[in-house]
C-alpha cells in the first residue's frame, strides 16, 4: 500500500456512559481533526449491551470516511482518541464505555494480526453494527463472506432490541 493514497474506511462508534450523543459527536470531530474526511454518517441507534449485562443502553453509529492513514496508524489514532475521551478499563473484553471506535472495513483488505482484524469479525453478528451500516453502505460487500451489508442485516435474526432514535 502506498502511503499517500486515499483509503475508504467504515467505522463503528458506540457509547453507553455519560452523554452518549455528545460522545459520538466528539469522536466524529476528533476524526476530522485527525485528517479523516467523513463521507457519510448514519443515524444513531439505541440498543442493549451486547456480549455482557449492563443497565446502560448503547448509542451506536457508523461512519464512512477517507484517510491516508494505513490500518495500523488508524488503529493507533482511534485508541488514542478513546483514551483522550476518557475510555478506561480493559483493552479487550466487553465493558461499559464512554466511547468505542472500531474499524469495520478498510477498503477491501483482509487483515488478521494480533492487534487488528479487518474486516471486524463481529460485523455479521451484531445488529448495532449492521443496522447503521446498512443505512449508509447497503451495497458494501463483505470481502470474506461475499455478501452485502444489507444481505447480512436481513439474515441476522437477533432478538436484541435496537431502534433508531434520531
Amino acid at each position: 500500500m502506498e502511503h499517500h493514497s486515499v483509503h475508504t474506511v467504515w467505522l463503528g462508534l458506540g457509547a453507553n456512559l455519560g452523554d452518549r450523543r455528545k460522545s459520538l459527536a466528539s469522536a466524529l470531530n476528533r476524526l476530522k481533526d485527525n485528517g479523516c474526511n467523513v463521507l457519510a454518517v448514519s443515524g444513531i441507534y439505541e440498543s442493549e449491551a451486547w456480549g455482557y449485562q449492563s443497565t446502560h443502553m448503547f448509542y451506536n453509529q457508523c461512519v464512512v470516511l477517507e484517510t491516508e492513514q494505513l490500518p495500523g496508524e488508524l488503529l493507533t489514532m482511534l485508541k488514542k482518541t478513546e483514551k483522550e475521551m476518557g475510555r478506561g478499563g480493559p483493552a479487550c473484553g466487553f465493558a461499559d464505555r464512554i466511547i468505542d471506535l472500531d474499524i469495520l472495513f478498510y477498503d477491501d483488505i483482509i487483515m488478521d494480526t494480533a492487534t487488528l482484524k479487518i474486516p471486524h469479525p463481529g460485523i455479521p453478528l451484531r445488529p448495532f453494527v449492521l443496522k447503521p451500516l446498512a443505512e449508509i453502505a447497503p451495497r458494501k460487500v463483505h470481502p470474506v463472506l461475499g455478501q452485502t451489508v444489507s444481505e447480512l442485516d436481513a439474515e441476522l435474526n437477533d432478538p436484541g432490541a435496537i431502534r433508531r432514535i434520531d
